[in-house]
């Protein structure tokens, strides 16, 4: 296995059995902007002003096998998750409930695409 480093010191670069991957990185920052590899490009996005992941997308060639979407509330809490794409049987989302401490209190899995709807959910996690 062969690494690659950029002129800031990040990896920028893997050659290994599995083939070769390329790595970038979000203008002045250490935050990972995008993985390319043999078969899928990875890509991720940011909020403008907060080192907050809004999206990780997962494509072979224009086919989008998985898109998780991810929105924050004003304290850095993750609000809700979107789950979409070809790996996916159908588009789901999650929303986090938190208690007085800011923990983690559980998730509730929802049917569709839009965290704002009023879908019925499928399934409750912790809490």
């Amino acid at each position: 296995m062969t690494l690659a480093y950029d002129t800031s010191g990040r990896l920028s670069g893997v050659n290994s059995g599995a083939g070769s991957f390329s790595y970038g990185y979000v203008t002045n920052s250490e935050l990972l902007s995008g993985v390319t590899g043999p078969q899928v490009t990875t890509t991720y996005t940011y909020e403008p002003n907060r080192d907050i992941r809004t999206e990780v997308l997962n494509r072979i060639g224009t086919t989008v096998i998985s898109r998780y979407g991810y929105r924050s509330d004003g304290i850095a809490r993750r609000k809700d998750r979107v789950k979409e794409g070809t790996a996916l049987a159908a588009g789901v989302y999650d929303r986090f409930a938190y208690n007085d401490r800011d923990e983690d209190t559980g998730s509730r899995n929802f049917t569709g695409t839009n965290p704002d709807g009023n879908a019925g959910p499928e399934t409750v996690w912790g809490g």
